[in-house]
């Protein structure tokens, strides 16, 4: 949890565990928890959407149509200045007639060893069954 002081505290679960989670807010510091920042991911698929768009010989104005969004929001989403929804996604996806695997390729996979250590430390234990 993260006070107004913006120090850092575990979760009572993860205490409870005995796990030491040494992560700092993502907002509060602008970092990433598996080695890149938000703005980077959207740079990252602003750039693809531009490749693509490109390829398809698209202008960002025909993109926007067919997507149903406004040309400025496709300039957006291709400076990464944009989070773009879900579903703008998707119909970029559509439109673009890329696999949205595509449009994420390069982003770095997080740390297998600290998600392991925080799935485990946040697990729902699951009821013990009743008898009848």
């Amino acid at each position: 949890m993260i006070g107004k002081d913006h120090v850092w505290t575990p979760l009572p679960e993860a205490e409870l565990l005995g796990e030491r989670l040494r992560d700092v807010n993502i907002k509060c510091l602008g970092l990433s928890l598996c080695g890149v920042t938000d703005h980077q991911v959207l740079r990252l698929i602003g750039r693809h959407v531009r490749e693509a768009r490109l390829k398809a010989n698209m202008t960002q104005e025909c993109l926007a149509e067919l997507a149903g969004v406004h040309w400025k929001t496709i300039s957006s989403i291709e400076r990464g200045a944009y989070p773009v929804a879900l579903t703008i996604f998707v119909r970029l996806c559509q439109f673009l007639e890329t696999s949205p695997n595509r449009l994420v390729e390069g982003i770095t996979v997080p740390d297998r060893q600290r998600t392991t250590r925080i799935k485990k430390a946040l697990a729902r234990q699951r009821a013990p069954a009743r008898k009848r």
